[in-house]
């Protein structure tokens, strides 16, 4: 695998996205180790950086949702964990369609089809994480901790999801570098 950065495409791009490939070079010259820099070169990216970005302010948004309503609103944690969920969906789908996966611009009933691709994913994880809450209640009854593994596992996921089978290029398509 060459690591090499192309400096036409490196300057069309944003302030963000030139100083993450120069941080993702910098380590790349100091690592020898060709499984190390193939971790660098996939964690490192611009995608990552803003997917982990926004994936923190979407699970920000979704557990303190979740946890005004457990401790101020007193509501039922599965409750709780469905609206702070439609409202981590919304924030979650234009922050990746627009920022971090760039999808282009499409009409409406396809932007509708990858809306419904995005939330049927998020939908897989909301109910993976109502059967931690649901194991959790009958168990240990930390919801707010139970809400967190589900978070994490989320995350993960979502990720996965998003760039395999919701925003994933029908093209080939080349590094931000290349």
């Amino acid at each position: 695998m060459r690591f090499q950065v192309d400096k036409q495409k490196l300057a069309e791009n944003n302030l963000f996205v030139r100083n993450v490939v120069r941080f993702r070079t910098f380590l790349l010259k100091h690592f020898k180790n060709e499984k190390i820099r193939t971790l660098i070169w996939g964690l490192i990216s611009a995608e990552m950086v803003l997917y982990m970005l926004f994936g923190a302010g979407t699970a920000i948004i979704d557990f303190s949702t979740f946890a005004i309503m457990q401790a101020l609103l007193h509501v039922e944690p599965m409750i709780a964990h469905t609206i702070s969920t439609i409202l981590a969906i919304l924030f979650a789908y234009i922050t990746n369609r627009v920022f971090v996966f760039k999808s282009p611009k499409l009409g409406v009933k396809q932007l509708l089809l990858e809306f419904l691709k995005f939330s049927e994913a998020r939908i897989g994880t909301y109910f993976m994480t109502l059967v931690i809450l649901f194991i959790d209640k009958m168990t240990f009854n930390h919801p707010k901790t139970a809400k967190m593994i589900g978070l994490i596992l989320t995350i993960i996921l979502n990720y996965i999801f998003s760039k395999l089978f919701i925003f994933s290029k029908k093209e080939p398509k080349q590094n931000e570098e290349n």
